[in-house]
């Protein structure tokens, strides 16, 4: 990554950080043209298979369907157990 856009990436962060928890965030200056660099240097920067996924299965989403899963296989789990205490006991 360019050091501009490290530059851009630590400006965000920064804002966001103030935005959430300082009484003055940081002022808006310079932040439009950070919001531009940082994406674009590291979509270049990123394989064609990541710029795919991140747009088609995005972490968010697959994060979800991740914890949905696992509750659902949870509670086969848990339903089989049971099934085998009520055959066995």
């Amino acid at each position: 990554m360019r050091r501009e856009a490290a530059d851009a990436v630590r400006l965000l962060g920064s804002a966001e950080e103030r935005a959430r928890y300082a009484r003055v965030p940081l002022p808006a200056a310079g932040l439009r043209a950070a919001l531009g660099a940082a994406p674009a240097s590291i979509s270049r920067s990123a394989t064609r298979w990541a710029r795919i996924r991140a747009v088609v299965l995005p972490p968010s989403v697959s994060r979800r369907w991740r914890a949905h899963l696992a509750r659902e296989l949870g509670g086969v789990v848990a339903g089989a157990g049971r099934g085998r205490i009520g055959l066995v006991g």
